[in-house]
């Protein structure tokens, strides 16, 4: 992947920070520290460069009568759609958390040469073809001399042209292909009815409008490539699930269940607390159409018990090694001591072949079950003691994940345990 440095002047409470965005970005550190704006942040790179968001960037830069099939030619720098991302990223958080006066003032910076780079977009023709519900042309466009061809309406041209224009950047502006960006925010839970969508209503707060719509597609797909998935293909994946929730993610008429033996089926809603904010997130790898998708999770240790995060961290790495981008945030010392191990593995695997292998040998381990540091991007949030700032530290992951996040308050038990021990 590509270098995309992003420059946080002002994000919430946060002032003044870097990061890099990376195949997999994970934010630990203590609460209201700004950890999910700034994973929110890295969502917004790459929901851009998967859908249609371009368009109100493109909308302006046409120049032919597009509703009428006619010509039309435009160009842009990488200068312009910076600036341009620096505002629609204010819009965009508005939006998400419904926060009309969120400080908001991000950088991007791509480079220099990528700023002067000039990107030209041009229709050349179209064929129409008939269907039985609307007439439907492939439109032929080219992208810096790139030829594409794409089935559209002629309602749909701006869109079509946006995410045409969105994926092709995301390749050469990061070397990413992604297919679709989802999002799983915080108390998604509480959002799972038993029904087979979600909610019809609509949330105020766009995070939630945005989880809905996902975790419907999730379910459509689920539900229209059951059986060419690519989970009947892969076992181990399967299996790994069943044992995750000692059961099945299924559909009824009353829509998901969990099915536990050959006859009990527990809905949704009836099943833990773990069980229903992992569903999105089992569900979407049961589509097996994980390959070409980035996630973004909230916490996706929440309500379970240590021994499954550490199971949680063995899905989580087998999607990445697979090549999902994946952003995580996280509270659990269990969840990144599992990737450290993953990450040491990972190592050993590189550094010293034949004693990695006799070691998967003699505690029966996955082999291809490592984590390999170079994609990824971990920083830690702390509060700087002197100014009391926020201060976003990229962590060295050279021996896995630092738990600095963790140190002060197991350093704090340890006082406390002593303390008690004397009086005893």
């Amino acid at each position: 992947m590509k270098n995309l440095n992003i420059h946080i002047k002002a994000l919430g409470p946060i002032k003044n920070a870097d990061i890099e965005v990376a195949q997999v970005m994970i934010f630990t550190g203590a609460s209201n520290l700004g950890k999910s704006y700034t994973n929110f942040l890295t969502y917004y790179v790459f929901n851009l460069f998967s859908s249609d968001r371009l368009k109100d960037f493109i909308r302006p830069r046409i120049t032919g009568n597009q509703e009428e099939w006619k010509f039309f030619d435009f160009s842009f720098t990488g200068r312009d759609l910076c600036q341009w991302m620096k505002e629609d990223v204010k819009r965009f958080f508005v939006y998400l958390l419904n926060y009309p006066d969120i400080p908001c003032d991000i950088e991007f910076e791509f480079g220099k040469k990528i700023e002067e780079q000039v990107f030209n977009v041009n229709y050349t023709e179209d064929l129409p073809i008939k269907s039985s519900s609307e007439e439907y042309h492939f439109m032929v466009m080219q992208i810096n001399r790139t030829r594409h061809v794409v089935p559209t309406t002629l309602k749909t041209v701006l869109q079509v042209t946006a995410l045409q224009v969105a994926r092709y950047l995301g390749k050469y502006l990061l070397d990413i292909n992604i297919h679709h960006a989802y999002l799983l925010p915080p108390g998604r839970a509480s959002l799972l009815n038993e029904s087979f969508t979600t909610q019809t209503q609509s949330s105020k707060t766009g995070m939630y409008d945005i989880f809905m719509r996902d975790f419907d597609r999730i379910n459509n797909l689920k539900m229209n490539n059951i059986q060419e998935s690519n989970l009947h293909d892969n076992t181990q994946l399967a299996d790994s699930i069943t044992k995750l929730i000692e059961g099945d993610l299924s559909y009824n008429k009353e829509g998901i269940v969990l099915k536990m033996g050959d006859k009990t089926e527990v809905p949704l809603g009836a099943a833990a607390s773990s069980i229903k904010e992992l569903s999105p997130l089992l569900l979407w790898m049961q589509t097996g159409k994980y390959q070409m998708d980035s996630m973004c999770i909230e916490e996706p240790e929440a309500h379970a018990h240590p021994d499954m995060q550490y199971q949680i961290a063995d899905l989580l790495t087998f999607c990445i090694n697979q090549g999902t981008l994946m952003q995580i945030t996280t509270h659990s010392d269990y969840l990144l001591a599992r990737l450290n191990q993953l990450i040491r593995l990972h190592n050993l695997k590189v550094n010293n072949e034949t004693l990695f292998n006799q070691l998967c040998e003699k505690h029966n381990l996955d082999k291809n079950l490592t984590l390999d540091k170079k994609g990824i991007g971990a920083y830690y949030f702390h509060r700087d003691k002197k100014t009391k700032e926020i201060v976003i530290e990229k962590q060295n992951l050279e021996d896995g994940i630092p738990f600095t996040t963790f140190s002060n308050a197991v350093q704090e038990q340890i006082n406390w345990d002593e303390v008690f021990n004397n009086i005893e």
